[in-house]
């Protein structure tokens, strides 16, 4: 099973240039544009990697970042912030 990974970016471009990057490495891929779907998500599933703009609308980068840490059962869960 491929390694799940979550990416958190309000820029449709950006999120086209990760895809594009990681689908080449066989990684199972989903994105999401705003804080809000990242914690609807996060909720659900624990995913091996989130890639995550800090500045976001609705919850924010740091408010995701919290949450992950607050929940043991994403204590595998790694953080990759990437930010302008």
């Amino acid at each position: 099973m491929a390694h799940q990974v979550l990416i958190v970016d309000d820029d449709p471009s950006t999120r086209y240039v990760y895809f594009q990057v990681l689908d080449f490495l066989g990684l199972a891929l989903e994105g999401v544009a705003t804080g809000d779907e990242a914690l609807r998500i996060l909720k659900e599933r624990a995913p091996a990697l989130v890639i995550l703009d800090m500045v976001l609308p609705g919850a924010s980068g740091l408010d995701i970042i919290s949450y992950i840490y607050a929940q043991p059962r994403l204590d595998k869960t790694r953080i990759l912030v990437i930010t302008a």
